[in-house]
């Protein structure tokens, strides 16, 4: 089996990685980062690929691999935005009594992504994948290396975390 072209993977997978890592992530301009930097490092690593997995399988977990690293940096400015509060007063403030509908959905989004991000990382892995990309549990036990069962239970979990998170932040969704 001949390996296909490089800009072919491109072409048919980068709408789908880039919204993979929004999803993952929760910010617009990361996502396109990780994106990048995702298909930047599979084009040189290509030479290695051996079609062994599907091609979107494979750049997905480069680019899980560049969010996890970007998810532990962003954890340490958390980490001293909380010892240093004044840094970044008054950010993301939203009118909750705006009329607007759409404002209204992408702060419900907002509030999602974040919820998501608060998920341990196989829950939220499974999360995106179920959702996002819409995996079967199959593929997602085979992506995880776990059963069947396994995918279930962090499936359950993640959707009783996440109604107690956004219920806690926002009343709800």
């Amino acid at each position: 089996m001949q390996q296909p072209d490089f800009q072919e993977i491109v072409k048919r997978y980068d709408k789908r990685l880039y919204n993979a890592m929004l999803a993952f992530l929760g910010e617009r301009e990361e996502a396109l980062d990780v994106t990048q930097e995702a298909f930047l490092t599979a084009y040189r690593a290509y030479p290695r690929f051996r079609g062994q997995s599907d091609p979107f399988t494979w750049l997905y977990r480069i680019a899980a691999n560049i969010a996890k690293r970007r998810f532990r940096r962003r954890r340490r400015r958390e980490e001293l935005h909380l010892l240093h509060p004044e840094v970044g007063a008054g950010v993301d403030s939203v009118d909750p009594h705006a009329a607007d509908a759409e404002l209204l959905e992408q702060e419900r989004a907002r509030l999602l992504r974040e919820a998501i991000s608060l998920l341990p990382e196989d829950q939220r892995t499974a999360v995106i994948l179920m959702y996002v990309e819409s995996m079967s549990y199959e593929d997602i036990a085979t992506y995880q290396s776990c059963s069947l069962g396994t995918v279930k239970s962090r499936l359950h979990r993640a959707r009783a975390a996440l109604g107690a998170i956004l219920v806690e932040k926002d009343g709800g969704i």
